[in-house]
Protein backbone atom coordinates (compact mmCIF):
# COMPACT_ATOMS: atom_id res chain seq x y z
CA UNK A 1 0.00 0.00 0.00
CA UNK A 2 1.89 3.28 -0.78
CA UNK A 3 2.08 6.48 2.11
CA UNK A 4 -1.03 8.03 2.84
CA UNK A 5 -1.32 11.47 1.84
CA UNK A 6 -2.46 12.84 4.81
CA UNK A 7 0.59 11.75 6.80
CA UNK A 8 3.06 13.52 4.41
CA UNK A 9 1.14 16.27 4.23
CA UNK A 10 0.89 17.05 7.69
CA UNK A 11 4.79 16.32 8.94
CA UNK A 12 5.67 17.78 5.87
CA UNK A 13 3.61 20.60 4.91
CA UNK A 14 6.08 23.90 6.02
CA UNK A 15 8.79 21.89 3.70
CA UNK A 16 6.41 21.14 0.48
CA UNK A 17 6.31 23.20 -2.28
CA UNK A 18 3.17 23.13 -4.86
CA UNK A 19 5.22 20.36 -7.01
CA UNK A 20 5.98 18.17 -4.24
CA UNK A 21 2.28 18.40 -2.95
CA UNK A 22 1.36 16.93 -5.81
CA UNK A 23 3.40 13.53 -5.63
CA UNK A 24 2.38 13.42 -2.08
CA UNK A 25 -1.30 13.10 -3.31
CA UNK A 26 -0.63 10.73 -6.01
CA UNK A 27 -0.94 7.12 -5.46
CA UNK A 28 2.71 6.36 -6.62
CA UNK A 29 5.25 4.30 -3.76
CA UNK A 30 7.90 6.84 -3.07
CA UNK A 31 11.21 6.08 -4.58
CA UNK A 32 14.44 5.49 -1.95
CA UNK A 33 17.81 5.42 -2.20
CA UNK A 34 19.74 3.80 0.39
CA UNK A 35 23.35 4.86 1.30
CA UNK A 36 24.88 2.47 3.87
CA UNK A 37 27.77 1.41 5.78
CA UNK A 38 27.32 -2.03 5.87
CA UNK A 39 29.52 -3.90 7.88
CA UNK A 40 30.52 -1.51 10.50
CA UNK A 41 27.41 -2.63 12.53
CA UNK A 42 24.25 -4.83 11.86
CA UNK A 43 21.65 -2.37 11.99
CA UNK A 44 22.15 -1.60 8.52
CA UNK A 45 21.23 -5.12 7.25
CA UNK A 46 18.12 -5.22 9.58
CA UNK A 47 18.00 -1.67 7.63
CA UNK A 48 17.94 -3.12 4.54
CA UNK A 49 15.22 -5.97 5.15
CA UNK A 50 13.24 -3.44 6.32
CA UNK A 51 13.40 -1.67 2.53
CA UNK A 52 13.25 -4.89 0.84
CA UNK A 53 9.87 -5.81 2.27
CA UNK A 54 8.62 -2.57 1.81
CA UNK A 55 10.07 -2.95 -1.96
CA UNK A 56 8.00 -5.74 -2.08
CA UNK A 57 4.80 -5.15 -0.51
CA UNK A 58 4.98 -2.01 -3.64
CA UNK A 59 4.88 0.72 -0.11
CA UNK A 60 8.71 1.77 -1.47
CA UNK A 61 10.20 1.22 -4.93
CA UNK A 62 13.89 0.93 -3.55
CA UNK A 63 15.91 2.07 -6.78
CA UNK A 64 19.46 1.26 -5.29
CA UNK A 65 22.38 0.90 -2.61
CA UNK A 66 24.82 2.97 -2.40
CA UNK A 67 27.73 1.45 -0.12
CA UNK A 68 29.63 3.98 1.90
CA UNK A 69 32.18 1.72 3.43
CA UNK A 70 35.49 1.14 1.13
CA UNK A 71 35.35 -2.83 1.41
CA UNK A 72 34.37 -4.75 -1.68
CA UNK A 73 32.95 -7.55 0.67
CA UNK A 74 30.23 -4.74 1.62
CA UNK A 75 28.78 -5.33 -1.59
CA UNK A 76 29.18 -8.55 -1.60
CA UNK A 77 26.88 -9.18 1.23
CA UNK A 78 24.51 -6.34 0.55
CA UNK A 79 24.10 -8.44 -2.86
CA UNK A 80 23.72 -11.25 -0.91
CA UNK A 81 20.63 -10.01 1.02
CA UNK A 82 19.08 -8.76 -1.89
CA UNK A 83 19.35 -11.98 -3.66
CA UNK A 84 17.93 -13.94 -0.31
CA UNK A 85 15.06 -11.98 -0.26
CA UNK A 86 14.40 -12.89 -3.96
CA UNK A 87 14.78 -9.26 -4.75
CA UNK A 88 17.50 -7.26 -7.59
CA UNK A 89 18.55 -3.88 -7.07
CA UNK A 90 21.80 -1.92 -8.42
CA UNK A 91 24.61 -1.14 -6.27
CA UNK A 92 27.09 1.69 -6.26
CA UNK A 93 30.37 1.36 -4.28
CA UNK A 94 32.94 4.29 -2.99
CA UNK A 95 36.93 4.39 -3.55
CA UNK A 96 38.82 5.92 -1.17
CA UNK A 97 36.42 5.92 1.74
CA UNK A 98 37.16 6.10 5.47
CA UNK A 99 36.68 2.82 6.77
CA UNK A 100 38.20 -0.35 4.99
CA UNK A 101 37.80 -3.17 7.55
CA UNK A 102 35.66 -6.41 6.98
CA UNK A 103 34.82 -6.13 10.34
CA UNK A 104 33.01 -9.05 11.72
CA UNK A 105 30.59 -10.36 8.88
CA UNK A 106 30.59 -9.03 5.38
CA UNK A 107 33.46 -11.38 4.35
CA UNK A 108 32.29 -14.29 7.09
CA UNK A 109 29.03 -14.40 6.07
CA UNK A 110 29.57 -15.10 2.01
CA UNK A 111 32.25 -17.52 2.87
CA UNK A 112 29.88 -19.76 4.72
CA UNK A 113 29.76 -22.90 3.26
CA UNK A 114 26.62 -25.41 3.76
CA UNK A 115 27.03 -29.44 4.72
CA UNK A 116 27.54 -30.25 0.92
CA UNK A 117 31.00 -27.78 1.04
CA UNK A 118 29.34 -25.29 -1.24
CA UNK A 119 28.63 -21.61 -0.52
CA UNK A 120 25.91 -21.26 1.99
CA UNK A 121 23.93 -18.30 -0.24
CA UNK A 122 24.20 -17.69 -3.60
CA UNK A 123 26.94 -14.65 -4.84
CA UNK A 124 25.88 -13.03 -7.37
CA UNK A 125 29.05 -10.47 -6.72
CA UNK A 126 32.02 -10.82 -5.67
CA UNK A 127 34.82 -8.93 -4.01
CA UNK A 128 36.54 -8.57 -7.35
CA UNK A 129 33.29 -7.36 -8.93
CA UNK A 130 33.64 -4.07 -11.14
CA UNK A 131 30.42 -2.36 -9.51
CA UNK A 132 29.35 1.23 -10.45
CA UNK A 133 30.49 3.79 -8.53
CA UNK A 134 28.19 5.61 -5.92
CA UNK A 135 28.22 8.94 -7.65
CA UNK A 136 27.36 7.02 -11.49
CA UNK A 137 24.77 4.88 -9.90
CA UNK A 138 23.22 7.72 -8.07
CA UNK A 139 23.10 10.59 -11.06
CA UNK A 140 21.34 7.26 -13.22
CA UNK A 141 18.81 6.71 -10.70
CA UNK A 142 17.92 10.39 -10.57
CA UNK A 143 17.44 11.28 -14.14
CA UNK A 144 15.25 8.62 -14.61
CA UNK A 145 13.36 9.40 -11.48
CA UNK A 146 10.55 12.16 -11.72
CA UNK A 147 10.97 15.64 -9.80
CA UNK A 148 10.45 15.64 -6.18
CA UNK A 149 9.65 11.46 -6.32
CA UNK A 150 12.96 10.44 -4.58
CA UNK A 151 13.88 10.00 -0.86
CA UNK A 152 17.32 9.37 0.03
CA UNK A 153 17.75 7.40 3.07
CA UNK A 154 22.03 7.88 4.16
CA UNK A 155 22.59 5.44 7.49
CA UNK A 156 26.37 5.66 7.23
CA UNK A 157 28.86 8.76 6.40
CA UNK A 158 28.09 11.39 4.49
CA UNK A 159 30.60 10.71 2.09
CA UNK A 160 29.11 9.60 -1.03
CA UNK A 161 26.84 12.65 -0.50
CA UNK A 162 29.03 14.85 -0.16
CA UNK A 163 31.50 13.62 -3.38
CA UNK A 164 28.58 13.80 -5.10
CA UNK A 165 26.80 17.38 -4.31
CA UNK A 166 30.32 19.14 -4.48
CA UNK A 167 31.25 17.33 -8.10
CA UNK A 168 32.03 20.19 -10.87
CA UNK A 169 29.53 20.31 -13.22
CA UNK A 170 30.12 18.27 -16.48
CA UNK A 171 29.98 20.92 -19.31
CA UNK A 172 26.69 21.23 -20.88
CA UNK A 173 25.16 18.99 -18.64
CA UNK A 174 23.13 20.04 -15.42
CA UNK A 175 25.12 20.09 -12.10
CA UNK A 176 24.94 17.43 -9.29
CA UNK A 177 23.69 19.90 -7.08
CA UNK A 178 21.25 21.18 -9.53
CA UNK A 179 20.06 17.67 -10.05
CA UNK A 180 19.68 16.52 -6.33
CA UNK A 181 17.69 19.55 -5.49
CA UNK A 182 15.07 18.65 -8.68
CA UNK A 183 14.66 15.35 -7.73
CA UNK A 184 14.87 14.41 -4.12
CA UNK A 185 11.90 15.30 -1.96
CA UNK A 186 13.71 15.40 1.40
CA UNK A 187 16.82 13.07 3.38
CA UNK A 188 16.57 10.93 6.20
CA UNK A 189 19.59 10.50 7.94
CA UNK A 190 21.26 8.67 10.84
CA UNK A 191 23.47 11.32 12.01
CA UNK A 192 24.27 13.52 14.86
CA UNK A 193 22.95 13.67 18.38
CA UNK A 194 20.52 16.34 19.42
CA UNK A 195 19.89 16.03 23.23
CA UNK A 196 22.63 18.42 24.93
CA UNK A 197 25.25 15.73 25.19
CA UNK A 198 28.82 16.64 23.39
CA UNK A 199 28.73 13.26 22.16
CA UNK A 200 30.87 13.00 18.89
CA UNK A 201 28.31 10.32 16.87
CA UNK A 202 29.97 7.87 14.72
CA UNK A 203 28.58 8.71 11.53
CA UNK A 204 29.41 12.33 11.59
CA UNK A 205 33.01 12.04 13.18
CA UNK A 206 34.11 9.53 11.06
CA UNK A 207 33.99 11.56 8.15
CA UNK A 208 33.68 15.51 9.39
CA UNK A 209 34.07 17.11 6.38
CA UNK A 210 32.20 15.38 4.15
CA UNK A 211 29.18 16.20 6.64
CA UNK A 212 30.39 19.77 6.88
CA UNK A 213 30.51 19.99 3.02
CA UNK A 214 26.51 18.51 2.68
CA UNK A 215 25.55 20.91 5.08
CA UNK A 216 26.93 24.12 3.26
CA UNK A 217 25.86 22.97 -0.23
CA UNK A 218 22.74 20.80 0.10
CA UNK A 219 19.63 22.69 -0.49
CA UNK A 220 17.50 19.68 -0.06
CA UNK A 221 15.27 19.48 3.55
CA UNK A 222 17.23 16.82 5.87
CA UNK A 223 15.47 14.90 8.66
CA UNK A 224 18.29 13.84 11.34
CA UNK A 225 17.46 10.63 13.50
CA UNK A 226 20.09 11.48 16.47
CA UNK A 227 21.91 8.88 18.23
CA UNK A 228 19.71 9.05 20.81
CA UNK A 229 16.70 8.11 19.22
CA UNK A 230 17.76 4.24 18.20
CA UNK A 231 19.33 4.38 21.56
CA UNK A 232 16.46 4.86 23.23
CA UNK A 233 14.33 2.27 21.12
CA UNK A 234 16.32 -1.35 21.16
CA UNK A 235 15.35 -4.33 19.02
CA UNK A 236 14.88 -7.36 21.31
CA UNK A 237 17.09 -10.04 20.61
CA UNK A 238 14.02 -12.73 20.98
CA UNK A 239 12.21 -10.59 18.38
CA UNK A 240 15.22 -10.77 16.41
CA UNK A 241 15.87 -14.49 16.94
CA UNK A 242 11.87 -15.20 15.90
CA UNK A 243 11.82 -12.73 13.04
CA UNK A 244 14.35 -13.87 11.14
CA UNK A 245 15.41 -17.39 12.23
CA UNK A 246 19.06 -19.12 12.21
CA UNK A 247 19.00 -19.96 7.91
CA UNK A 248 18.90 -15.85 7.83
CA UNK A 249 22.04 -13.89 6.48
CA UNK A 250 20.57 -11.06 8.64
CA UNK A 251 20.79 -12.93 11.98
CA UNK A 252 23.51 -14.99 11.39
CA UNK A 253 25.26 -11.29 10.96
CA UNK A 254 23.66 -9.94 14.08
CA UNK A 255 24.75 -13.44 15.95
CA UNK A 256 29.02 -13.09 14.28
CA UNK A 257 28.65 -9.43 15.48
CA UNK A 258 27.42 -9.90 19.00
CA UNK A 259 30.46 -12.56 19.61
CA UNK A 260 28.47 -14.85 21.68
CA UNK A 261 27.22 -12.06 23.64
CA UNK A 262 23.70 -11.37 22.39
CA UNK A 263 21.60 -8.41 23.56
CA UNK A 264 19.05 -6.26 22.56
CA UNK A 265 20.69 -3.62 20.29
CA UNK A 266 19.68 -0.22 18.86
CA UNK A 267 18.20 0.82 16.42
CA UNK A 268 20.14 3.95 15.13
CA UNK A 269 19.65 3.25 11.15
CA UNK A 270 16.26 1.32 11.46
CA UNK A 271 15.11 4.60 12.86
CA UNK A 272 16.00 6.55 9.45
CA UNK A 273 14.53 4.17 7.46
CA UNK A 274 11.30 3.59 8.98
CA UNK A 275 11.04 7.50 8.82
CA UNK A 276 10.74 7.40 5.44
CA UNK A 277 7.37 5.54 5.05
CA UNK A 278 5.89 5.83 8.43
CA UNK A 279 6.68 9.37 9.59
CA UNK A 280 3.92 10.04 11.92
CA UNK A 281 5.05 7.51 13.82
CA UNK A 282 7.46 10.31 15.37
CA UNK A 283 7.46 13.88 16.16
CA UNK A 284 9.48 16.32 14.20
CA UNK A 285 11.75 19.13 15.99
CA UNK A 286 10.67 22.78 14.41
CA UNK A 287 12.32 23.93 11.68
CA UNK A 288 16.03 24.89 11.85
CA UNK A 289 20.31 24.45 11.10
CA UNK A 290 22.23 21.72 12.14
CA UNK A 291 26.03 22.90 12.67
CA UNK A 292 28.88 20.43 13.29
CA UNK A 293 32.31 21.01 15.34
CA UNK A 294 35.52 20.10 13.39
CA UNK A 295 35.91 17.33 16.24
CA UNK A 296 32.20 16.07 15.09
CA UNK A 297 29.99 17.23 17.59
CA UNK A 298 26.59 18.44 16.23
CA UNK A 299 24.32 21.36 17.26
CA UNK A 300 20.99 22.83 16.42
CA UNK A 301 19.62 26.26 16.06
CA UNK A 302 15.63 26.66 15.79
CA UNK A 303 15.32 28.80 12.45
CA UNK A 304 12.10 29.72 10.45
CA UNK A 305 13.68 29.01 6.85
CA UNK A 306 15.66 26.35 7.85
CA UNK A 307 15.99 22.99 6.25
CA UNK A 308 16.99 20.84 9.18
CA UNK A 309 14.61 18.88 11.41
CA UNK A 310 15.62 15.71 13.90
CA UNK A 311 13.15 12.93 15.04
CA UNK A 312 11.51 13.14 18.51
CA UNK A 313 9.55 10.95 20.20
CA UNK A 314 5.67 11.43 21.03
CA UNK A 315 4.75 12.49 24.55
CA UNK A 316 2.28 9.33 24.81
CA UNK A 317 3.48 6.80 27.17
CA UNK A 318 3.36 4.10 24.27
CA UNK A 319 5.61 6.38 21.79
CA UNK A 320 8.53 4.15 21.79
CA UNK A 321 7.08 0.68 22.10
CA UNK A 322 5.15 1.86 18.87
CA UNK A 323 8.46 2.64 17.33
CA UNK A 324 10.07 -0.84 18.27
CA UNK A 325 7.10 -2.92 17.27
CA UNK A 326 6.95 -0.99 13.76
CA UNK A 327 10.76 -1.76 13.47
CA UNK A 328 9.93 -5.59 14.35
CA UNK A 329 7.09 -5.45 12.10
CA UNK A 330 8.80 -4.23 8.95
CA UNK A 331 12.04 -6.32 9.20
CA UNK A 332 10.22 -9.19 9.91
CA UNK A 333 11.58 -12.23 7.28
CA UNK A 334 8.35 -12.92 5.55
CA UNK A 335 9.85 -15.83 3.24
CA UNK A 336 8.92 -19.68 3.80
CA UNK A 337 11.23 -21.04 6.08
CA UNK A 338 13.56 -23.99 4.80
CA UNK A 339 15.72 -26.02 6.97
CA UNK A 340 18.64 -24.86 7.97
CA UNK A 341 21.92 -26.96 6.88
CA UNK A 342 24.25 -24.26 6.73
CA UNK A 343 28.03 -24.47 8.89
CA UNK A 344 30.17 -22.00 10.24
CA UNK A 345 32.99 -22.46 8.84
CA UNK A 346 34.66 -21.11 5.42
CA UNK A 347 35.47 -22.14 2.47
CA UNK A 348 39.02 -22.88 1.80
Amino acid sequence: MPLRPPCMKSIFSAFLSLPLMALVLSAEPIRVVFDTDMGNDVDDAIALSMLINKHKSEDIKLCGVLINKDNPWAAVYTDLVINFYGADFPIGVLKDGKTKSEGRFIKAVPEMVGDDGKYLFARRVDEKSKLPESGVLLRKILEESPDNSVVYISVGFFTNLANFLCAPATSGEQSNLDLFTKKVKFISAMAGEFVGRKHKEYNVATDVEAFKKVLKVCRTPIVFSGFEIGEAVPYPYGDLKRNFGPENPVFIACDLYFKGKPHDRPTWDETSVLFAFNPDIFELSPRGTVTCSDDGVTSFSESDGGLHRYLKFHEEDDSKQNVVNAIVKSSSDKRERVKYKGSASHRN
